[in-house]
């Protein structure tokens, strides 16, 4: 069972599931003007959480929260232009989450065999979504698609990896983040290139508000484990 720990005090984690909530409900009864209102605040909440609680903020982090704000507002505006901008703003979120778990994970000796062996599973979910879905791709979203592929399946790899070597709160924390990135990254490739079914975008959400939640999890507990 997952618990919040000490953020039952924290206002902004009331507000970023009240919120959520929200924006789930308003993409399952596709209401634009409360998809709007709701889907902008989500990550700003995340990052005054992460600000209230840190005390020294992670570059890498901040950066990839900013960049998948800008994706999501790109998402809203449905056009073929801005959904392709949102996919490469997308790949860059993956550079800067991959980047900043890497720095963390390396301090605690996490090698590159064990993240190359815990890469593979998260390889073939995402190439079994690549090959459902091959006809319907063109060019260049396949190649966004195989390098999304490629970053989340290395991110899954750290994260398995810190699982079973390290196995404390930390690596939970990402371990559930990076399962709920995978499965958001999956319905999302079925949903706009093989079954466009009208649960997917509000389960999408569910699966990434949780990710989000679990990676600022990680987040702090690695860096209150690191300063001490």
């Amino acid at each position: 069972m997952i618990r919040f720990y000490s953020d039952k005090k924290s206002l902004f984690v009331y507000l970023y599931f009240l919120i959520s909530i929200l924006e789930i409900g308003a993409e399952y009864f596709e209401n634009s003007t409360v998809i709007w209102l709701t889907k902008p605040l989500i990550l700003p909440i995340l990052l005054l959480y992460y600000l209230q609680r840190t005390s020294k903020w992670a570059l890498f982090y901040t950066l990839a929260l900013g960049v998948n704000w800008l994706a999501n507002i790109a998402f809203i505006l449905k056009s073929e232009w801005t959904t392709f901008c949102a996919l490469l703003l997308f790949v860059l979120h993956r550079v800067f989450v991959l980047l900043q778990v890497a720095k963390f994970e390396r301090k605690r000796g996490i090698g590159l065999l064990p993240v190359l062996f815990g890469s593979a599973p998260f390889m073939i979910l995402f190439l079994s979504v690549i090959n459902l879905s091959f006809e319907a791709i063109v060019v260049p979203d396949l190649y966004i698609l195989l390098l999304q592929s490629v970053l989340m399946s290395i991110f899954g790899g750290f994260s398995f990896a810190s699982f079973y070597i390290v196995g404390d709160k930390a690596s939970k924390m990402l371990f559930m983040s990076s399962l709920y990135f995978a499965l958001n990254l999956f319905v999302l490739g079925v949903k706009m290139y093989y079954l466009d079914l009208h649960i997917m975008k509000p389960l999408s959400m569910l699966l990434f508000i949780f990710a989000h939640f679990f990676l600022v999890k990680y987040i702090l507990y690695i860096e209150k484990e690191i300063k001490n």
